[in-house]
């Protein structure tokens, strides 16, 4: 039996018959409460779409959501459980009655200021259920939520309420709007409550990294890594060609959509910390295993899109040989690290660096003999692939293999 089997026919008929607006909706509140307070839930909803003002709106709706609870409490979802068409508001786009999404009118969530820390079942915007977290970033908290709507699962990174990085969500959302490519992790919608803004997205079945982690790191499959670089080249050609730089490429980002013993499909995910072309280095950027070393050592013009193009050559490695390639605790670590493995670069490379001190300060001998010591190793899996990271990891960004041009490289063409 539904809610609407409860309404009054005749009161709901007098309803319809004598107001046209929200003045006489009130009104005539005083004579159903006396008579039937069940179908108040009724004249609560329809008054929603008689205004434009969202406190209103906020307030007949908790009022029409507090009957239902009073009277139905073995139901949790008002909305899913409403015939609508006996309502007669299907006619009606549920945004234009309550300015936006409505599927749960049971709104229990509590919003921190800082962090957004949910608890299982949690109700968030009155439409996605909470199930857990299944991630957490400097910037956000990213959880696993039911859909009501769409009757799926989705997931939502909850941006932190504080103006830096509101700043970073406003950017991710305007850049978000802008990508389309199917190696993308598709942006839904966004929606902002108390400050903080929510990001919705399409829910994979883990990342990169949970994925070696569950195989307790060992190499992955030559052909699994080489199916990655066919999909994620061409995201770093597309998002170059809108002028776009990632600037997080790791494990973490890459979200695996399907994987088996001999096919692997992933997309590329976060763009919290992208930014649009630039020629300055900037602050903290890009995960330290993965950071190229223009940035760590502060060189003009350090933020080019080739950045992604070394952390990315960088995840290859470690895919293959199931270790990272530069496992530096500290900047400095890093730096050190890269020397060992590439040598020492040239001084026009160093000149304009604000940071040179980071590797001055280490290397006593810079006639080290310890070049590509780990990536030759890459040489016995995949000869392509080691092709590919002698010429994409090089100090001078100039220099480096860019993604346009990977794009003909044997390795991707193999």
């Amino acid at each position: 039996m539904s809610v609407s089997s409860n309404f009054s026919n005749h009161l709901v008929s007098e309803f319809k018959r004598t107001c046209s607006n929200f003045i006489q909706c009130k009104k005539f509140l005083f004579e159903v409460e006396q008579k039937n307070e069940i179908t108040l839930i009724f004249i609560y909803l329809y008054m929603c779409k008689l205004t434009d003002e969202i406190d209103i709106k906020n307030k007949y709706s908790r009022k029409a959501n507090a009957i239902y609870l009073k009277y139905f409490k073995h139901k949790d979802n008002m909305l899913n459980e409403f015939d609508w068409t006996e309502l007669e508001l299907y006619k009606y786009n549920l945004s234009e009655i309550f300015n936006y999404d409505v599927y749960c009118l049971k709104d229990n969530v509590v919003i921190n200021t800082g962090r957004c820390l949910f608890k299982e079942n949690d109700l968030l915007f009155y439409r996605y259920k909470i199930e857990r977290q299944i991630g957490k970033g400097t910037y956000s908290n990213v959880y696993k939520c039911y859909d009501f709507k769409r009757k799926q699962h989705i997931a939502i990174k909850a941006i932190r309420n504080d103006t830096k990085f509101i700043n970073s969500g406003n950017k991710e959302i305007t850049i978000l709007q802008k990508l389309k490519h199917k190696s993308i992790c598709n942006y839904i919608k966004y929606f902002k409550i108390e400050k903080h803004h929510f990001i919705v997205f399409e829910l994979h079945q883990g990342n990169i990294y949970q994925y070696v982690k569950s195989t307790r790191f060992s190499p992955m499959n030559p052909k699994l890594v080489n199916q990655i670089a066919k999909q994620l080249i061409p995201v770093l050609v597309y998002i170059k060609s809108i002028n776009v730089i990632h600037a997080d490429i790791k494990p973490e980002n890459i979200l695996v959509n399907h994987v088996d013993d001999e096919n692997i499909t992933v997309k590329l995910s976060d763009f919290g910390s992208a930014m649009k072309k630039n020629n300055y280095t900037v602050g903290y950027i890009v995960s330290r295993y993965y950071r190229a070393p223009e940035i760590v050592l502060e060189k003009y013009g350090g933020c080019d899109y080739l950045i992604d193009m070394w952390s990315f050559s960088t995840i290859i490695y470690e895919l293959l040989m199931g270790t990272p390639l530069f496992p530096a605790k500290t900047e400095k670590k890093l730096i050190y690290f890269i020397f060992k493995e590439l040598g020492y670069p040239h001084e026009s490379f160093l000149s304009d660096c604000r940071k040179r001190n980071f590797l001055e300060s280490q290397v006593e001998d810079r006639f080290c003999d310890s070049f590509q010591e780990n990536i030759i190793k890459v040489k016995g899996i995949d000869t392509n692939a080691y092709e590919f990271l002698c010429a994409s990891l090089i100090w001078e960004k100039e220099k480096r293999l860019s993604c346009d041009d990977a794009m003909n490289h044997k390795y991707l063409l193999n």
